[in-house]
């Protein structure tokens, strides 16, 4: 995160990001100044904070108009009730005053205890506070410097853990409201910076007096006050529904088909805000542009997405899609998943209750790069093309309110990643893949995911680039369902999260950022281990493998003790290290692929077990085809490593044996290395899918199966092991995992939808 954030001064600050005038001679009459000699103490005192409250209140209400729709209370003391588990606090939260959020941040009389001293307390409330504020008596517990002398960012574990409580206290916001941005402010002693937050960075001010005679704080706070509330950094484009509204939802339930009904608490229940999500008529997809057509000879070549093809006389797909474009309402309540990073893509994802037709749909919140194919453009590309287990795209497009909803961190400094707010909303909602309830039904399901991944290549020449256990999901109601012999619905997968996708051309490019996009623990071993390697169809097959084998360690028993399953997870699919700028990983990957083995031996379960030790056949077939161009690779990161030390040795006049060329981590790994010079066998079963899905096909057909599976064997980690999308901030994918705010949690859960 530390290189996310950018410096600017104090006015350049306020005039890019708080507009407005200043107060007048009779407003600025009304503030109350911070008393500098409550703030220069050794250490912090309650008194401060009543003192900043009653300060900062001042100036919140010093409006002419005497709007006084703003206060600040002493938060320190109180979690959120609504969040039991998360015992963050700021010292100070500003917060709007209309009754639903009055009702979250009040203390009950028994909590109050209220004193001179404490004057303004009340309890934190994530899903109201508008800026949260850190109140310090010394530079030990800030995440920056306060001389203003050279760097602003202080080194060292104390520096690191107080950014880490900042970018939680973003988190936080940013997750539980519907935001486009956030303020924020730090002080220490008689000094304040002023944060904002977006999802491409922060915009932090050099540090600035806010006490005694300096009314400089006290400015920001009233201009603040008379922000609109997308000025305010909220997201306008979300609603708070009414009290009438709620009414009306949850009187709804009943015309929810039955199948869904179970999901109807995930918008009404949890106690978080129910909000009412607009979408206009011209994000809306209309049927008849998802109906298949015959393909043309641009198709073929993988190309851009085609238009006005004629529909070819095929039954139609989508019958259970309205068909209209008016504009469309949805409720949402609790996130389904949220994104562990403050900035990035910061996915969301929302069961929503659609009040056209009365049942449930999945709507998909994120913050897409400016320069990325918006992904109902692809859905819309792979239902023409006749792409089957994939979801059906409802609504697409970027999020406005007076206008598109974009970052604006990037305007600070050009190397920052720009992003746009994006909303899609398909008509599946998918369970993860993850509960699925025995191994035969994950085989299944990961069979039509490869299905569905095998026609977008083939017919639709799309490759995914993100296959993971979190992008196949379960439809647990499809439309078309075949029926078990007691007459239910058979549930069937979708291949998910199509917006890392390539087109076949596109592959041939090479990859343009400096870190891979996609989920680092499902990532080919070559991919990982050679950030030039260009993305090809084989390390999408790879990355369905691994998916079999996360699962079978997961969730199955087998050879491997907890202690013994931890190590080896964490060494096989989370190993890395940073070379050159680059993060580099994989090595254990490709010894396993290239061993024949699979990573584990299956306990009284016959048929998977051998399922995997066919698989682990079939990689290590593979990578003995791949292994003149892994050494190809290889050569040509050998001579990149030699001019970099050439160049530093230019630079510094050092000398090779002052140099470590090539550590042992950045060897290939025994197993590839170790593969004779002479012509190997041609033939790579990761060409095409047939291969792989004939070999699950067969398997399927197989009788003794074993049922049920095991409790999570990952739960008791110590790190919990959980799906990690890896990328850099010019990625689409964001560096999700690396702004994670909490240490104790490794990599992040994404069970996208």
């Amino acid at each position: 995160m530390k290189n996310l954030i950018v410096q600017v001064s104090l006015d350049d600050f306020l005039e890019k990001f708080v507009p407005g005038n200043d107060p007048t001679a009779e407003e600025r009459a009304r503030f109350v100044r911070y008393d500098k000699n409550v703030f220069d103490v050794a250490a912090e005192t309650p008194k401060m904070y009543t003192e900043f409250c009653k300060a900062t209140l001042s100036a919140l209400q010093a409006r002419s108009d005497q709007r006084g729709d703003l206060i600040a209370s002493d938060t320190g003391s109180h979690t959120d009730s609504a969040d039991k588990a998360n015992r963050y606090r700021p010292d100070v939260s500003i917060f709007p005053t209309f009754d639903a959020a009055k009702k979250a941040y009040t203390l009950e009389p028994k909590d109050t205890r209220a004193t001179s001293e404490r004057a303004y307390l009340a309890r934190t409330s994530w899903s109201y506070v508008l800026i949260p504020v850190e109140v310090k008596a010394g530079a030990d517990g800030s995440a920056f410097l306060w001389d203003d002398q050279g760097g602003f960012l202080r080194d060292g574990d104390g520096g690191l853990e107080a950014l880490g409580q900042l970018v939680h206290y973003a988190f936080l916001t940013f997750r539980y409201q519907h935001r486009t941005s956030l303020f924020m402010v730090v002080t220490c002693r008689h000094r304040a910076r002023i944060i904002r937050w977006d999802r491409s960075s922060a915009v932090v001010t050099r540090p600035f007096e806010f006490a005694g005679d300096s009314n400089a704080l006290l400015n920001f706070f009233y201009k603040f006050s008379k922000l609109s509330d997308a000025q305010r950094g909220l997201d306008t484009s979300a609603v708070l529904a009414t009290k009438d509204e709620e009414d009306t939802l949850k009187q709804s339930q009943h015309l929810i088909p039955e199948a869904q009904r179970d999901l109807f608490k995930e918008i009404t229940e949890h106690g978080r805000p129910i909000y009412k999500i607009t979408i206009p008529a011209s994000d809306i997809i209309p049927p008849a542009r998802l109906r298949p057509t015959k393909p043309t000879s641009k198709q073929s070549e993988g190309s851009a997405p085609p238009t006005g093809s004629s529909a070819a006389p095929v039954a139609d797909p989508v019958a259970s899609v309205a068909e209209t474009q008016q504009a469309r309402t949805f409720f949402i309540g609790k996130p389904r998943f949220t994104s562990d990073s403050t900035t990035g893509r910061s996915t969301r994802g929302y069961v929503a209750y659609d009040m056209l037709t009365h049942r449930l749909v999945f709507l998909k919140d994120t913050w897409r790069s400016e320069n990325a194919r918006a992904e109902h453009e692809v859905y819309v590309h792979l239902w023409k093309c006749g792409v089957q287990h994939i979801a059906t795209p409802l609504s697409g497009g970027d999020v406005r309110d007076d206008a598109i909803q974009k970052t604006r961190s990037q305007e600070c400094d050009p190397r920052l990643q720009g992003r746009v707010h994006y909303r899609l909303i398909v008509l599946e909602v998918g369970k993860p893949l993850k509960e699925y309830e025995e191994e035969f039904s994950m085989v299944m399901f990961i069979e039509q995911a490869l299905q569905a991944h095998r026609d977008a290549w083939t017919k639709a020449n799309v490759a995914h680039c993100d296959v993971s256990s979190e992008n196949i999901m379960i439809d647990v109601d499809p439309a078309n369902a075949k029926l078990d012999k007691k007459g239910n619905k058979i549930p069937c997968a979708f291949l998910n999260d199509w917006d890392l996708c390539k087109f076949r051309d596109e592959l041939g490019s090479g990859p343009t950022q400096t870190t891979r996009s996609g989920t680092w623990q499902f990532m080919s071993g070559a991919l990982l281990r050679y950030p030039s390697k260009q993305h090809e169809l084989s390390d999408d097959l790879e990355s369905f493998i691994y998916v079999i084998y996360w699962l079978a360690l997961r969730f199955h028993d087998h050879d491997r003790t907890q202690a013994q399953l931890e190590n080896y997870i964490h060494y096989t699919f989370d190993q890395r290290w940073n070379e050159n700028g680059r993060d580099i990983g994989g090595d254990a990957k490709m010894t396993l692929m290239a061993s024949g083995l699979p990573p584990c031996e299956l306990s009284d379960d016959p048929v998977f077990d051998q399922l995997l030790k066919s698989l682990a056949i079939m990689c290590q077939k593979h990578y003995r085809a791949a292994t003149p161009m892994l050494n190809t690779l290889k050569a040509e990161e050998r001579r990149r490593n030699k001019q970099n030390v050439e160049k530093v040795q230019e630079k510094e006049d050092s000398t090779l044996a002052d140099i470590d060329l090539f550590p042992d981590s950045s060897d290939i790994g025994g197993a590839v290395a170790s593969y004779p010079e002479e012509p190997l066998p041609a033939y790579d079963p990761f060409v095409k899918h047939e291969d792989l899905i004939g070999l699950l096909r067969q398997k399927l057909k197989t009788k003794g199966w074993k049922k049920g599976k095991t409790a999570d064997k990952f739960v008791s980690f110590k790190y919990y092991c959980r799906s990690q999308h890896q990328g850099s901030t010019t990625s689409k994918r964001g560096s999700e995992a690396a702004d994670a705010p909490t240490k104790t949690k490794r990599s992040r859960v994404s069970d996208s939808h």
